[in-house]
């Protein structure tokens, strides 16, 4: 019974992680896949700008040019289709990304429950552990993001 209830209780975590990351990345003007088209909010780049303009030339030349678009998912499943290309190392960062998501969305609902039971004292451990997984939420993000760029440029045709 344990393991069904935390099973669904695990989903229902992941549903609120998918809100939370949607209210996050539009707070940073969209997803680290999509700072290769477009500047994020703060300024925040992948690569510099020498780097991003080979990339982007060669994912303009084989996907097409369109402003502001997400070529993260496209670049990725391209790669995936080609057999010298190993993409483990990219779905690590993925599950890592995804992993943190959860924690982080499970520490912040944490401290919610601790400052309405407990007070908001003993609220500052999982809000402190919240914010620690949130910042490798990002990490991961944007290490996926860059992984799948840069593994893009350094492939042979």
């Amino acid at each position: 019974m344990f393991l069904i209830i935390a099973y669904g209780i695990g989903h229902i975590l992941q549903a609120v992680g998918n809100v939370f990351e949607n209210i996050m990345w539009k707070l940073f003007g969209g997803m680290p896949t999509q700072w290769l088209t477009k500047k994020s909010r703060f300024g925040i780049t992948l690569f510099d700008s020498e780097q991003s303009e080979k990339i982007k030339t060669k994912i303009f030349q084989r996907f097409g040019k369109k402003s502001g678009k997400d070529y993260g998912r496209d670049v990725y499943n391209w790669l995936s289709l080609k057999e010298k290309i190993t993409e483990k190392r990219i779905d690590v960062f993925n599950a890592n990304y995804s992993q943190f998501r959860g924690l982080t969305v499970s520490f912040y609902l944490l401290a919610i429950l601790v400052v309405v039971f407990f007070g908001w004292k003993l609220m500052l451990v999982p809000l402190t552990l919240g914010m620690l997984s949130n910042f490798r939420m990002f990490r991961f993000a944007k290490l996926y993001a860059t992984e799948i760029f840069r593994t893009y440029l350094n492939y042979e045709v």
